[in-house]
């Protein structure tokens, strides 16, 4: 209009208006440029600390530091599909593969042992067997209604929260179902569809076995 580019049209030019901007909440963001070739803010009234200055340059190193990570919050289920398609999708080995090839691992070299190898690894698995024990009957000492809590979830319609912070290391159950096979699990995937089931839940343990909590299961 009458030949005013933007911030004449605004008035940006004045004096006036120029005092009042830069007396704003959070005007100091304008000192740091966003990019190699944004061209920062001259001050011409009131420049900003600096420490105020170092503040947003601290703040915007996190952000671009947490861009980078793979679970910017520090949990993969929170991070969406974005977090799936970076970390391989479907092409990742399930933990229970893993621990089924550590444990065919362990088999064969104790195979080859003496009888006191056979006897120190017998010892290690029945420590572990009651280390799982232990953790399993200090998660139910605790009872459920002062652990979880159901409400409404962005991911999944209804979901559970834990009340409680979880140490490392700590146990969790998180669904308890029905061991089938692959080709039931199939099948039934088909029956929920057909009968108009949202979606099924449904965990593979290995290769031959699923656990399915969709009818039948509890927390």
């Amino acid at each position: 209009v009458f030949g005013l580019n933007g911030p004449q049209f605004f008035g940006f030019g004045l004096n006036q208006v120029r005092r009042v901007l830069e007396a704003l909440p959070g005007v100091v963001a304008v000192t740091v440029p966003l990019s190699p070739s944004s061209k920062p803010y001259l001050f011409c009234f009131k420049h900003p600390s600096e420490e105020d200055i170092k503040d947003i340059q601290r703040k915007r190193a996190v952000e671009a530091a947490e861009k980078a990570l793979e679970n910017v919050s520090g949990c993969a289920r929170t991070e969406g599909m974005c977090a799936v398609a970076r970390s391989g999708g479907s092409g990742r080995i399930t933990r229970a593969l893993v621990k089924r090839a550590d444990a065919d691992k362990v088999r064969g070299s104790a195979s080859a042992s003496t009888g006191k190898g056979r006897s120190s690894l017998n010892e290690t698995r029945s420590d572990v067997d009651s280390n799982i024990q232990e953790k399993y009957r200090e998660m139910k000492s605790v009872p459920m209604e002062e652990r979880l809590e159901a409400k409404r979830s962005h991911i999944h319609g209804w979901g559970l929260f834990t009340k409680n912070d979880l140490p490392k290391h700590a146990m969790i159950i998180e669904y308890m179902g029905e061991v089938i096979r692959q080709r039931v699990a199939d099948k039934r995937e088909k029956a929920y569809e057909t009968s108009g089931v949202g979606s099924c839940y449904m965990f593979r343990l290995d290769q031959h076995r699923i656990v399915d909590a969709t009818m039948i299961g509890c927390m």
